[in-house]
């Protein structure tokens, strides 16, 4: 790649993926040929997290979320009360955005409203955010090495992994496609956990 990546998105139904490197540029790869694409400036902010449907690309700007079409082109901008979004997860079911500003997670609607915000004592590094197929929000949380789950509505479920589980400084995870397998990816770890879910 051109830069260090920051986080990266796959259109679904395509052979694409999409990265960030926390500049003002956006680049494709082709999944098929695992060779890079076409690199897009979008604004002159640095971007971070990503997400995607198979028609849109959503991107953190300062300040906004970016609405692109799954060639680049921007279409919209929805503006965030916070700053400082780090990543971003879009849940189409319920169109809305799931975000991290290292401190806090919050869940934005596409009017740029916050439906919830969620916060734990001592935690100042949340990463990566994804849901299941009952929609629950499942949550890194990097310095107390914990997994947590909110229900779709942002009250807190339960802690469902921690250090006692192989979780330590753990930065991402998702579900297969059909939701009963999690992978969490530990920092500076060679290996991908895998969990069997009910």
């Amino acid at each position: 790649m051109s830069y260090s990546t920051w986080d990266i998105t796959v259109i679904p139904n395509k052979p694409t993926a999409v990265v960030t490197f926390r500049t003002s540029n956006i680049q494709f790869i082709d999944v098929k040929k695992l060779s890079p694409g076409k690199q897009i400036a979008i604004n002159h902010e640095y971007f971070c997290g990503i997400s995607s449907t198979s028609e849109n690309i959503m991107v953190r700007g300062a300040g906004h979320i970016y609405i692109l079409n799954i060639e680049g082109k921007k279409l919209s901008a929805i503006k965030c009360q916070s700053q400082h979004i780090n990543y971003v997860y879009y849940l189409e079911t319920r169109k809305q955005f799931y975000c991290t500003d290292g401190g806090n997670v919050c869940c934005i609607r596409q009017d740029g409203t916050e439906a919830f915000t969620f916060s734990i004592k001592n935690e100042t590094a949340y990463r990566s955010i994804t849901t299941d197929n009952h929609e629950n929000v499942y949550i890194v949380e990097r310095n107390t090495g914990c997994i947590q789950r909110l229900h779709p509505d942002g009250t807190v479920d339960r802690v469902v992994l921690t250090k006692n589980c192989g979780i330590k400084d753990p930065l991402a995870l998702c579900f297969n496609k059909t939701f009963d397998k999690l992978y969490i990816s530990n920092y500076g770890s060679k290996e991908i956990l895998i969990f069997n879910c009910k």
